[in-house]
């Protein structure tokens, strides 16, 4: 969902950097949307804890207005999960969890999964724009 979500911020907006993580399908990527700086992470599996805590650093300390991490919601501790939330408090950052926006393969028998990430996606998109509204 959040390859789509960087799809559509990327149609009105521009890729400024983009850091690939290793197993080569995941990424840490900043688009510039609207004169805002949006971060997604697209991996937050077990696991990966290192590359999400570094890549969330680097979108915070990189001015990033939005940011947007994938992570299991129900996680071990000490995993992306919980970083995620504990990085959130720690900065004073307003945090939204976005847990029923999820899906895997053939989650419904009626949609396909790649129907799902994108309405999912739009949805995310909407947030991000009725945030910048007020932002601006």
């Amino acid at each position: 969902m959040l390859k789509y979500l960087t799809a559509l911020l990327s149609t009105e907006g521009k890729v400024i950097s983009k850091d690939i993580h290793q197993n080569g399908n995941d990424f840490c990527t900043v688009v510039e949307y609207h004169g805002f700086k949006t971060g997604i992470i697209t991996i937050g599996d077990p696991g990966t804890e290192d590359f999400v805590l570094s890549a969330l650093e680097n979108l915070y300390n990189d001015g990033c207005d939005i940011i947007i991490a994938s992570s299991r919601s129900r996680s071990s501790a000490g995993g992306v999960y919980e970083k995620l939330w504990k990085f959130g408090k720690d900065k004073g950052l307003v945090t939204m969890e976005t847990s029923p926006l999820r899906t895997y393969e053939s989650y419904h028998d009626s949609l396909p999964h790649k129907t799902i990430n994108e309405m999912c996606a739009h949805s995310l998109l909407g947030a991000i724009n009725y945030f910048l509204k007020y932002k601006s």
